[in-house]
């Protein structure tokens, strides 16, 4: 046919309409393919590239399929007959899941009755809706009566019926020469094909007035020559390989819709399994994330787990499933190598209709390159962060910030934005703590993966003061007059101050300038020494003390303007407020023998 084996495929909308139409002429280039040759797809800044590893064949029969699900939906006509995918069975999904959530909503209602017992509830689960059903019960409401979806999937059908080859031929001319206005005809495709652009496939395009002379007022959706048949059957195919849609909000009436960005190069099976992965939504149960902003940031997190625990680089050889091939960095990969994270649209329920209210782009943490050596701290860290950040709630307006501040702290990879996200976060944990709720805290190794990993584009001069001794001793200072003074509080053992509201005071200072958060840092040394020499005095055994010399390093850091003194105040609350390596180990033993003495009882 060919031997090109480089498409390239414009940007032309900036949101994920873009992606879906690349992903989706990947996916028909696949099938014009012979067997075992790599389709991959890379994004390359102004445009999306599909690159195969061998060039098309000369002498190949297209094997052409619509490539994505007929609804069978209840207002939908009978499936074109041989038409694969097979269709979804909307009518029967809809039935199962209404019978799945009566069974649950009834076992809900016997467990809390009084005296209630395991036997009061139904003895089987009835089956669970397929994890698609989710995605296709938003698009189908997202499609407001729309028969496009259905009805070019029939047209394609037929003209593969009729004429596959032509087909097969007419879309790699598209390939090798993408043109945005309406194409030359096509026999059945093109007269037979009512595509409509869906808000669903291109969010910003929404419905309005298009006429020269507006006679009325219906909204009416873009006519030709602005509608290209072929542009929407890329999009609607690129649909299985990307997208994931939840119902949020109030009553869960507004729709989110999740899109995976494809990094430097990603092949189409990785893509499909990352996009079953959102789909099934274990990453969003195991971290509680059913609110908006929390579960971007599980989503992100989730597929950064997903991407390195089946990796090239796991132990186990049987689940090795992602290759980092030609990307930017071939000794060093990077998770957004491969994938650079999610596109996001959030359609806010206005009326009868929805309307599009946020688009926004959410990238990948991108800490380390992952490699053998690495492999075991990212799993570590990941872990850790989807832990803590579980226990947040976003209905709590304080949380919510939290939640936002994170997200971007992630999105962005600066530093200064998770150390100013650990501070806050270590304040609110601190405020938890005193009204006897329940929290968990980030841990110092793990928070310094982070800081030497990120400060060595930021400023290299950061690594060397937080190895250096005196940084060590006041930020172990802020520890002890904070989080461990609270712990013993909780004990009932309290011996100390607890310095409430030092974060505040802190940053507040820093935005005055230097020199106030170097008298409020002094205040805190010469208060906390003066707590331990009160106890000196009565002969009890006291803290460590801030020596002299421990002030001074900060200070030089500080005046030399190696750090300045907003980072290092951020550094020394985000060390000051997680859990030493130590006090993890005692944590996570309590935790055995608590769940040991639960089995044994």
């Amino acid at each position: 046919m060919t031997d090109q084996t480089e498409f390239s495929v414009a940007k032309e909308t900036g949101t994920y309409a873009d992606t879906l139409k690349a992903v989706g002429l990947a996916s028909i280039l696949q099938q014009l393919a012979t067997t075992g040759t790599q389709v991959t797809v890379s994004d390359a800044g102004a445009n999306f590239l599909i690159r195969l590893s061998s060039p098309l064949p000369n002498e190949h029969r297209a094997e052409l399929t619509v490539g994505y699900q007929y609804l069978a939906h209840e207002k939908a006509g009978p499936a074109p007959r041989g038409i694969r995918p097979d269709p979804f069975p909307y009518r029967q999904q809809k039935e199962v899941e209404n019978v799945w959530w009566r069974w649950r909503n009834k076992q809900g209602r016997v467990s809390k009755r009084k005296g209630g017992t395991g036997g009061d509830i139904f003895s089987t689960e009835p089956q669970s809706p397929d994890p698609r059903f989710k995605l296709f019960k938003a698009l189908n409401v997202m499609f407001s009566g729309s028969k496009s979806w259905n009805d070019l999937a029939g047209a394609i059908q037929r003209q593969i019926s009729e004429d596959s080859d032509a087909l097969a031929a007419y879309a790699l001319s598209r390939a090798l020469q993408w043109r945005p206005l309406k194409p030359e005809p096509l026999g059945a495709a093109e007269a037979e094909a009512k595509a409509k652009v869906l808000q669903a496939f291109w969010p910003t395009a929404g419905k309005g007035i298009n006429r020269t002379k507006p006679d009325g007022a219906k909204l009416d959706n873009l006519k030709d020559p602005w509608v290209d048949w072929f542009d929407e059957w890329c999009r609607y195919r690129g649909v299985g390989y990307l997208l994931s849609a939840r119902f949020v909000g109030s009553g869960s009436q507004d729709i989110k819709v999740l899109c995976l960005a494809p990094g430097t190069q990603i092949s189409l099976p990785v893509l499909q399994k990352l996009a079953d992965e959102l789909t099934e939504e274990r990453m969003f149960v195991a971290g509680h994330a059913y609110s908006n902003v929390k579960s971007d940031v599980f989503a992100v997190l989730g597929l950064a787990e997903w991407l390195v625990t089946h990796s090239e680089y796991v132990p186990n050889p049987e689940e090795r499933t992602v290759r980092f091939l030609r990307t930017i960095r071939p000794s060093q990969p990077h998770l957004r190598d491969v994938l650079a994270g999610v596109q996001v649209a959030y359609f806010k329920k206005l009326g009868t209709g929805k309307a599009l209210s946020n688009v926004s782009t959410i990238l990948l943490p991108d800490w380390l390159p992952v490699s053998t050596a690495t492999y075991e701290t990212w799993r570590t860290v990941l872990d850790e962060h989807q832990r803590v950040l579980a226990s947040l709630d976003e209905e709590e307006a304080e949380e919510a910030g939290l939640l936002l501040a994170y997200r971007d702290a992630v999105s962005r990879n600066e530093l200064d934005l998770y150390l100013d996200f650990f501070a806050d976060y270590g304040a609110n944990y601190m405020r938890k703590k005193a009204r006897g709720q329940y929290g968990e805290q980030f841990t110092q190794p793990n928070l310094e993966v982070l800081t030497m990993a990120l400060s060595d584009d930021l400023n290299p001069r950061i690594a060397d003061l937080v190895k250096t001794p005196g940084f060590r001793g006041i930020a172990n200072a802020v520890h002890e007059a904070t989080v461990k003074a609270q712990y013993w509080k909780g004990q009932g053992q309290q011996e100390y101050e607890i310095h409430y509201g030092l974060a505040q005071r802190w940053k507040r200072a820093t935005d005055q300038g230097t020199e106030f958060f170097l008298q409020e840092l002094a205040d805190f040394v010469r208060s906390y020494n003066e707590e331990n020499a009160k106890r000196q005095e009565k002969k009890k055994p006291t803290r460590d003390a801030v020596a002299q010399a421990d002030l001074d390093t900060l200070l030089a850091f500080v005046t030399s303007g190696d750090v300045n003194a907003k980072m290092v105040c951020l550094l020394l609350l985000a060390y000051g407020f997680s859990m030493t390596a130590d006090e993890k180990a005692r944590a996570e033993a309590a935790r055995e023998a608590k769940r040991a003495e639960r089995t044994a009882s």
